[in-house]
């Protein structure tokens, strides 16, 4: 840490007071982190208008796999075959159903927003009321 502060003339509604630091960080280099895969939004094949096109080009592409399957040799290896199954779906799911956006949350609400003015708007009329009777909050609460 190099330098810590308080803030007390902070408006952060509660008794404590609000401190800022000044830090120094050493960042070390991680290597790659791994490549996430990204999830597809199957929640659309239960519409009618995303669920035909989606089976017609499946059924095309595979039409089209069987179409070359017959001028190669029978023994072709299964993993090979697997990986031209995965690439139809994938392509296929990309084309037509695309990727599942992720949804997020509001940091802070519009009721939380709502509260904040409030709290705010109650502080201002207390100030107000302390300034046009001459008295600081402090003065009133000692009885001086």
């Amino acid at each position: 840490m190099q330098d810590v502060r308080v803030r007390i003339g902070a408006d952060v509604g509660s008794d404590h007071h609000l401190v800022t630091a000044t830090l120094k960080l050493k960042l070390s280099r991680s290597g790659p982190g791994k490549a996430r895969q990204k999830h597809f939004d199957i929640n659309k094949l239960k519409e009618p208008r995303a669920k035909s096109p989606y089976t017609v080009q499946l059924k095309s592409k595979f039409q089209a796999l069987a179409d070359a399957e017959k001028h190669t040799a029978w023994h072709e290896h299964i993993n090979i075959k697997w990986e031209q199954i995965k690439i139809v779906y994938t392509q296929g799911s990309e084309t037509c159903l695309g990727h599942r956006q992720k949804k997020r949350k509001e940091w802070i609400t519009a009721e939380t927003w709502l509260a904040n003015e409030s709290r705010r708007a109650q502080k201002k009329k207390v100030m107000d009321t302390d300034q046009k009777d001459g008295k600081s909050s402090t003065e009133q609460q000692t009885g001086q």
